[in-house]
């Protein structure tokens, strides 16, 4: 009896505390999208929001980084302002990200401020996105940037910010070498740096102070995403002014010089892979990030954009990390590949005016601008009105497009893949030539009519 009073009592119990769950739930529902409520702006010059009383805008962001950040953008915002827009932000991974805005916008779903990085997604969604071409300080917008998102004159998104393509250099072991990196003016400049570094690291001359650098560099060869994005731009070089006109061309071919074969094969010979191919197929670019943030490697091919990633895994590397220009066959300097890493893009059916006007503030005002440098730690591509982050790699890129030392970012023009599994091959399979890597990607991107927008 004394075993069954037991048993009922931690019955009912158990029964008392599912009522209290239950109850929470349906008081106090899970939100597992990050909604982010801010009571906000009334544009000064929007006297429809201000007598329409609350507004609210509906953000959709891709990846949860930075929502923090940009909540508190927000606030500041609504205190500076004094107005009546409400913000929601949801945040989806980037795998669903495009299918979740699709299916949003589809069925009818009220969303007024979400995020594109390809000119396809431009082109799939074309008849929810607010053509913003009236709005002349959108025009102001780096070029390189702007040009990427262009449709027969109209504009179709605001950059969110700018970042390049280039060599990033630990400048703490070549500083400590005693081995410029001022004067790569060729890719017989750059080969004959990787040789001297890899001579002092082979010496064991570098290993008292550096005890965990293994090799000059590396290459995440089994990564699609790189290939597609930070190498392409390479392979494809000044073959198109923009990813607009990429995606508009009637033929895709690629003209210029192949530095990239020779680039792939220099980065592949001081690789911690050497000469054994193979063994880049299992290099990932989270791996290649994390041996350059830990002094495995001295050098990678990367996106500025990266640089917050290799802070979280090493923040010593903080300042030690500079930005190097790549040099190309037939190129009098080196340069920089620039662009947006997406962009800002507003639903036409829901009516622009509060998400436009929010946009022009974080960009254009001295106080959202100084916002967006400090604490999104991002480079604007409004370069009249940005504020200097403080981070080294950013005036460094600033400085090579400033010297016209830049070209654009071209990838998110073409369709994805096509370019990485050709690069794969020609890793893998040595009987591949360089010469049909791009006459299959020329074949595929022209056979794929689909991918141009019509």
């Amino acid at each position: 009896m004394l075993l069954l009073s037991y048993f009922f009592r931690s019955v009912l119990i158990l029964v008392s505390v599912l009522c209290v769950i239950i109850t929470s739930i349906i008081h106090y529902p899970v939100i597992s999208d990050n909604t982010l409520d801010n009571s906000a702006f009334l544009p000064e010059n929007d006297i429809s929001v201000a007598s329409s009383g609350n507004t609210t805008i509906n953000v959709l962001k891709y990846r949860t980084n930075l929502v923090f950040e940009l909540s508190k953008a927000y606030d500041l915002y609504t205190d500076e302002s004094g107005g009546a827009v409400h913000f929601s932000m949801q945040t989806v991974n980037e795998t669903d990200y495009f299918f979740t805005l699709r299916s949003k916008l589809l069925s009818g779903e009220k969303v007024d401020l979400f995020t594109l990085s390809r000119m396809d997604e431009f082109h799939s969604l074309r008849e929810f996105i607010q053509d913003l071409s009236g709005n002349e300080w959108v025009k102001e917008a780096y070029p390189d940037a702007l040009g990427a998102i262009g449709e027969e004159g109209a504009v179709l998104g605001v950059p969110y910010s700018v970042e390049a393509v280039g060599f990033l250099f630990n400048q703490e072991i070549f500083d400590y070498a005693d081995i410029s990196v001022l004067e790569i003016n060729s890719l017989d400049d750059l080969a004959d740096i990787f040789s001297k570094l890899n001579e002092k690291i082979i010496s064991g001359e570098l290993s008292e102070r550096f005890p965990e650098l293994e090799a000059v560099t590396e290459f995440p060869a089994l990564d699609r995403n790189f290939l597609d994005k930070c190498f392409a731009d390479i392979v494809l070089s000044n073959t198109f002014k923009s990813a607009s006109n990429a995606a508009f061309a009637e033929t895709r071919s690629i003209t210029a010089p192949q530095s990239a074969e020779e680039i792939l094969k220099l980065m592949m010979r001081y690789s911690l892979s050497g000469n054994d191919w193979a063994r880049a197929m299992n290099i990932t670019n989270s791996m290649q990030l994390e041996r350059f943030a830990n002094y495995r490697v001295a050098v990678i091919l990367q996106n500025t954009g990266a640089y917050r990633r290799i802070l979280d895994i090493n923040p010593m590397m903080k300042g030690r990390t500079s930005l190097v220009s790549v040099p190309l066959i037939d190129f009098e300097t080196p340069v920089i590949y620039t662009g947006a890493p997406f962009y800002w893009a507003i639903n036409a059916q829901s009516g622009a005016g509060a998400a436009m006007d929010f946009l022009k503030w974080l960009y254009t005002s001295d106080s959202g601008a100084k916002y967006f440098a400090d604490e999104l730690q991002e480079t604007s591509p409004f370069l009249d009105y940005a504020h200097d982050t403080g981070i080294v790699l950013h005036r460094q890129m600033l400085r090579y497009m400033r010297a016209d030392m830049s070209m654009p970012q071209v990838h998110s023009g073409l369709p994805q893949n096509l370019l990485a599994v050709n690069i794969q091959n020609y890793i893998t399979e040595r009987n591949v030539t360089w010469q049909d890597v791009i006459i299959s990607c020329e074949e595929a991107w022209n056979a794929d009519v689909t991918s141009r927008p019509r």
